[in-house]
């Protein structure tokens, strides 16, 4: 009798195994065609780190899961997550969308959440035994300790901690990030630490989706649903874009439009430098070009804890560096101001940097770079940042003004927040010179 049990057993897995291969030779996968070119480039960026932002149903979570989909073909027993708001959400759009991309017996799934309301916990690939995992934000940041992963797919905007652990898990393998979302919750960490980021990094890429772009749904349903919504609203659902936050100080700050890539500056450019001086703060000197109508921010140095003496050689070697980057004659600078602080200013001038006192009144000047910054109806704009700023960009994207709660002051609701302003005090500086704010210079120089 044991006998004939293991035997049937033997003829069991064998059957089993047979079949597997014949799917594996027959499966006929999906077509798949990307939806706009914004999906073309998604599938073909290398980035570590890339992310799809678009309005609802412009198929941000179907051109993502289909490079999931892909991935998962290729990795032999390798192991992926995707994660929503919800295991309900698992059940209602991300498992059915994920089914699209995948043929039939192409995948089983091992374990259930509930089997009752298709909602997976793991689905595995038959050829490549990939573990696709399925996950909600709702089970917290503990319960994904430990895990490793190949791919993580985040499907809308995950809590913070969530996103730096599943991150985590990427990196013994070397692993990729995916994400596809609608912005929906304003200018978080998502907007600051991986929107903004891609100008700069060379590790995260984004795009953006509208659903006007997707040509499956009928124009008669797009326009009702438009119609439905509020300006902001649309902005969000519609085209995936990031809404103003209330009380950013430059709220038209848009990386997209703002920042570029470096070139050589021309020759006949005038050149500013502006610095704010730093104790526990950081010493900050910014360097703009202007061609008569546009500022472009070209270089910035921003460094903690040195002797002027340190911070003077650096900002020569920054002047330096500019000269070599144009390629052309010695690039003056033709006006420097700095913060009011006389002593310090002295000191500078003692190693060769001499400076004009900085009209330091804040709001016309912040209304002066507004006014330069706001994007004009030809989509153009007066202020461009080289993308080698990094610092000018980050603090771009979050000066802000004081939150209007029972403990700010009545005084305080009237400024910005005394952080995240050093590059932008300099930047005002030059701008409210350079702009002609001033009805007279100051005449103070100090010289030797």
């Amino acid at each position: 009798m044991r006998v004939e049990r293991y035997a049937k057993r033997a003829r069991s897995r064998a059957t089993k195994q047979g079949e597997n291969l014949s799917l594996q030779r027959n499966i006929g996968l999906p077509r798949y065609t990307p939806s706009n070119k914004t999906a073309a480039e998604f599938h073909k960026r290398p980035e570590k780190v890339r992310f799809l932002f678009g309005g609802n149903r412009s198929s941000k979570t179907y051109t993502v899961s289909g490079e999931h989909v892909a991935i998962a073909r290729k990795i032999n027993n390798g192991k992926g997550i995707a994660l929503t708001n919800s295991f309900k959400g698992v059940g209602l759009y991300l498992w059915p969308t994920y089914k699209k991309h995948i043929a039939p017996g192409e995948a089983k799934v091992i374990s259930w959440i509930s089997k009752q309301k298709e909602i997976p916990e793991i689905v595995k690939f038959i050829k490549s035994g990939y573990w696709l995992h399925f996950g909600s934000y709702e089970q917290g940041r503990e319960n994904l300790q430990g895990t490793k992963w190949d791919i993580a797919h985040f499907d809308e905007e995950s809590p913070e901690d969530i996103y730096k652990e599943v991150y985590r898990g990427t990196l013994d393998n070397k692993g990729r990030i995916l994400g596809s979302m609608t912005p929906l919750k304003g200018k978080t960490y998502v907007y600051h630490e991986i929107f903004r980021k891609a100008a700069t990094s060379k590790n995260i890429w984004c795009g953006t989706m509208s659903l006007l772009d997707n040509p499956y749904i009928p124009q008669e349903e797009k326009d009702a649903f438009i119609e439905m919504l509020s300006e902001k609203d649309r902005k969000a659902r519609i085209d995936g874009d990031f809404v103003t936050f209330k009380g950013l100080v430059y709220g038209d700050f848009n990386p997209d439009v703002h920042v570029i890539d470096p070139f050589p500056v021309p020759s006949d450019w005038p050149i500013y430098r502006a610095i704010d001086f730093g104790a526990v703060d950081p010493t900050v000197s910014l360097v703009v070009a202007f061609d008569g109508t546009t500022f472009y921010v070209i270089s910035e140095y921003v460094k903690n804890d040195c002797l002027i003496e340190i911070h003077a050689e650096n900002m020569h070697k920054q002047h330096s560096d500019i000269v070599t980057t144009a390629g052309a004659g010695l690039l003056p600078f033709l006006d420097t101001v700095a913060d009011h602080d006389k002593q310090e200013r002295m000191q500078y001038a003692f190693q060769g940097i001499h400076s004009e006192p900085a009209e330091k009144d804040i709001w016309p000047g912040i209304e002066q770079v507004r006014s330069f910054m706001s994007v004009r109806t030809d989509g153009s704009t007066r202020v461009k940042i080289f993308r080698t700023c990094e610092h000018t960009i980050d603090e771009l994207g979050k000066y802000s003004m004081y939150p209007e709660d029972k403990q700010t002051t009545a005084k305080k609701k009237r400024e910005p927040m005394d952080q995240d302003n050093h590059c932008m005090d300099c930047l005002r500086y030059v701008v409210v010179r350079v702009a002609g704010y001033l009805h007279e210079r100051i005449p103070e120089i100090i010289s030797f």
